[in-house]
């Protein structure tokens, strides 16, 4: 075999190992977002700890207050606790008097933390909240009236832990078709037991299923930590796909920024949770495929593609026989994949993942807490 077809051949078994089973589980998650049905109705509603964990909110504190106050929701059975992680520019102040002035008859409480850690916020509240059901609220995620009602009806299931919201992101935004692909495999994976990865934006939990556990501040991705605890402790956590919010769009620069640091928050969440994944069918299998795409599919994927680039620096345009044919053929119909909206949007995500990696390998920790407007 020549140098060229070895590395051609190489580089294509590779790739389809690499492609093929993040395809067949989308296609899978896909079939089944359809048959998605909520719970029916009839739930007393609980009482509810509604959870805002902010830092540097001092321009949306006060609409995202009014946005829980005037909630589709009985106002005797909510209690506010806002905690703010390390703000410089006096949310927490800003938070308490309106609070004051505008919540009557309302259990609130704002505490402060000094550490500029989302996770630290999240530790900090779960040993104050004493009712058993919990929902945790960013305070750029502009929700529907009901949200509140539409995530508390889903712990009639006992075995339900967790519940998320799924972002409507614009289409001219820049993560719109990861959004939707994002959307499609949260859903899908809630029909087939538990997602690990979670939309913290707009999240519900039930106490139980946490414990006395805690989740690592050194690791972001506070919401697919709890998601994985919940896992952990035998509850499932899902996507309500009738739930919906938006949130404001980010710039390009920002929105990559972002991405990187889930990114890295997701690959550290997911390999602390490794035993988590298996082979077998059913929950285990997820989570296998999760740590399979956000932990070795950026590596295999950079591989294959130099693997098929350096088959042509070694022979750019080898003897048209069979075996050099199938390799021009193999190699244009690859690259109008990449080239599609599809590939590109793939593509993305996978730099994204790679460049965590790489932040991670040279020691760089994206773990401290920063928005939009800092």
């Amino acid at each position: 075999m020549e140098e060229y077809e070895a590395l051609w051949a190489f580089g294509i078994i590779l790739s389809f190992f690499t492609i093929a089973p993040p395809w067949f589980h989308y296609q899978k998650a896909r079939r089944l977002e359809s048959s998605f049905s909520p719970p029916l109705g009839g739930l007393e509603l609980p009482t509810l700890t509604v959870l805002l964990p902010v830092r540097n909110e001092s321009i949306l504190i006060l609409g995202k207050l009014d946005e829980i106050l005037g909630a589709d929701y009985p106002m005797s059975k909510i209690s506010i606790l806002v905690v703010d992680s390390g703000s410089t520019d006096g949310t927490a102040e800003i938070a308490r008097n309106h609070l004051i002035e505008n919540a009557r008859g309302i259990e609130w409480r704002v505490e402060s933390v000094d550490l500029p850690g989302k996770s630290i916020a999240v530790n900090t509240a779960l040993d104050i909240i004493n009712t058993e059901i919990f929902a945790m609220l960013d305070a750029d995620a502009v929700l529907q009236p009901d949200a509140l009602k539409l995530l508390v009806r889903w712990f009639q299931d006992s075995d339900i832990g967790g519940v998320c919201g799924r972002l409507d992101a614009s289409k001219g935004a820049p993560d719109f078709s990861y959004r939707s692909r994002f959307n499609t495999l949260r859903i899908g994976e809630s029909l087939m037991g538990s997602t690990p990865i979670f939309e913290g934006s707009v999240c519900a939990f039930r106490m139980s299923s946490i414990g006395s556990a805690k989740i690592s501040p050194n690791i972001n991705a506070d919401d697919s930590q709890l998601a994985m605890l919940v896992r952990r402790n035998g509850f499932r956590a899902i996507m309500d796909p009738e739930l919906r919010f938006t949130e404001p769009d980010s710039t390009n620069r920002n929105q990559r920024r972002r991405s990187v640091r889930r990114a890295q928050g997701l690959v550290r969440a997911l390999l602390a949770n490794r035993d988590l994944a298996t082979f077998k069918r059913g929950q285990g299998r997820i989570h296998a495929h999760a740590l399979f795409f956000h932990v070795m599919m950026p590596w295999t994927l950079l591989l294959s593609f130099s693997s098929l680039l350096a088959s042509f620096i070694v022979d750019p345009f080898p003897s048209l026989g069979v075996g050099a044919k199938t390799h021009l053929i193999s190699v244009a119909i690859l690259l109008v994949v990449i080239l599609s909206k599809t590939g590109r949007g793939f593509l993305r995500g996978a730099s994204v993942l790679l460049e965590s990696h790489v932040l991670m390998l040279l020691g760089v920790r994206l773990n401290v807490w920063e928005t939009d407007r800092e």
